[in-house]
Order: C-alpha cells, then structure tokens, then sequence
C-alpha cells in the first residue's frame, strides 16, 4: 500500500512539475488578457467611462519583469479593495533568483482570483467574455498588457499619493545600502539632498528615469542585460506614473542583487505620512548621489577584469 502511495504522489509531482514546464509566455499572455477584459467590465459596471493611459510598445522584458508589473497590479486591487471595506489580498516580493513564466502565471491567477471576488462582494453582474490563446507571444507581449491592466485600475484604485512614492524610494535607498555593502563601495548614508524649490510629479519622474538609465549603466558593468527604458509617458504626469517608475527601478536592482548573489530581502516599511512632491525629489537627488560610488567601484571592478558571467 505504501509503495502504491508513493508511486501516485510520485506521479502528481511529476505531472505538476511537466505542467509547470509547458507554461509558455504566451499562456500567460492570455490571463493577462482575461485580467483586462475583468477590469474593464468592472469599470463598465461602476459607470466609469474615463479613458485609461495606453503603454508603450515594450522591448526585452523578461519574466522577472512581468511578475513586477503583476504585484503593482496587485497593489491597486488592494487598494480598491480598501476603499470598499473589503478583505485586502497579500503582496509578496520579487523572488531573488530567476522568475519563470508558471510563476508569473500563478501571479495572474491570483488577479484574476481577486478580481473575481470583488465582482462577488460587490454584486456586480456582467457577461464573462473570455479570450483566445495566441502563441508566439513574449515577456515584453505580457509586460505590456499587465501594464495595460495597471492602468485601467487607476480610476478604480484611485489616485497615488506623494508618501506611497516616498516609501518606495526608501525602499531604492535600502537596496542600494545592501549592493554598496557587497561591492565594497562607500556611501555617504548621512549624505541629505538640498530643497532645490516647488517641485511637480513630471519632476519626480524625470528623475527616476535619469535613475533607470544609470541603473542600466551599473548593469553593463556587472555584464547584465541592461534595461530598456519604456518611453516617458506622454500627458499630465501624476504620483501614479512616479509610482510605476520607482517600482521599475527596485526591479531593476534585484536583477542587479541576483548577478550579485545577494540573498538580503528588503524589509517592510509603514507609508510615510506628509510627504509632498519635495520630499520625494529629494530623495531621488540622494538615490543618485548613491549610486555614484557604486558604478564607480563597478566601473574599477570591471576595468581590472574582475566581472565574470553574471545571471542575465
């Protein structure tokens, strides 16, 4: 009997891990579609007739890249799902290691688990219309529909606000302290910016995108595929595109801490309160004045031969 048991646990393992394995990004791409096609009947049925941002056309992405996207599309489900006094659904983190497609899949079944829910708690009633598979597609192809989705969530979750941008700039500071510590790098960590004056959410995210194109540099020099910064978003720019920016970047540093072999997570902060375009400005000053030693040490590092085959 017991070798029978183990036989069938064997055989469901096995049968889990071949499933797994099958998952392509072009699975994936249809949830992502289904997510959309969720939300905007959700919008529909709150008579919400404000038309969403569209993201650009989106080049070498990977899955690790797509799961990001799917936690800030989490986020603002758990925002809303705040405003209407309903259970909110857990965010985790960017795992350290390789992410693969059955990963970011089990990501959009959790969005499409929780969206169903609200459909639920709220009552809301429309025709459940369901895509079809198209194969070929790419983590880029699925990046740009999560985001997509991101967007069309904005009118439901509302409106960022300056300390939800701060915290995760907080969050930069903290991984850039963990990568300066691996490289041996010094940084000045009682360094504060000046107030340079009034600034807006377009001057956040200038910064921020002056941030990923240096990111992209200390990446060359770790010998990783480095960034392709999306295009800056056309319109009004608000806290929201700040957001997404800085949830780019942490993305973008723990592909740096993977090539690092840098097991450290990043501790959980409570939002800020009071925080303003300001204070937020600043902090993307002093993000910068950090990672000048880094790309620095890097740079060295590099010049002497000492990069290796890092995890692309």
């Amino acid at each position: 009997m017991k070798i029978v048991l183990a036989t069938a646990t064997l055989l469901i393992f096995s049968a889990t891990s071949w499933a797994q394995e099958q998952i392509t990004p072009s699975h994936v791409f249809q949830k992502a579609q289904q997510i959309v096609v969720e939300i905007s009947a959700i919008r529909e049925a709150q008579n919400i007739s404000t038309t969403a941002r569209e993201p650009g056309v989106q080049a070498n992405k990977r899955p690790l890249h797509v799961y990001s996207k799917s936690l800030e599309v989490i986020e603002k489900i758990g925002r809303y799902q705040d405003s209407i006094d309903m259970e909110r659904v857990n965010t985790n983190q960017i795992p350290l290691r390789n992410v693969t497609p059955s990963e970011v899949y089990e990501q959009a079944d959790l969005i499409l688990t929780e969206l169903s829910r609200i459909r639920k708690f709220q009552n809301l009633l429309y025709s459940r219309k369901t895509v079809s598979f198209i194969a070929g597609k790419g983590p880029s192809d699925v990046y740009e529909i999560m985001w997509k989705a991101s967007y069309l969530l904005d009118a439901l979750a509302g409106q960022t606000s300056p300390n939800e941008v701060f915290l995760n700039t907080q969050y930069i500071l903290e991984e850039l302290s963990l990568i300066s510590e691996n490289l041996g790098a010094d940084i000045d960590k009682q360094n504060a910016a000046l107030r340079v004056g009034t600034k807006t959410p377009e001057d956040v995210n200038i910064e921020a995108y002056k941030t990923l194109h240096k990111i992209g540099r200390l990446q060359r020099h770790l010998d990783v595929a480095p960034i392709s910064p999306s295009p800056f978003p056309p319109g009004k720019i608000t806290p929201n595109d700040a957001l997404d920016t800085t949830k780019t970047i942490l993305a973008e540093l723990v592909r740096v801490k993977i090539a690092l072999g840098i097991k450290t997570m990043k501790h959980t902060q409570a939002i800020p309160l009071g925080k303003n375009p300001d204070a937020v400005f600043d902090q993307m000053l002093l993000i910068s004045a950090h990672l000048k030693p880094i790309l620095a040490a890097t740079n060295d590092r590099n010049s002497t031969g000492w990069v290796e085959a890092a995890t692309k």
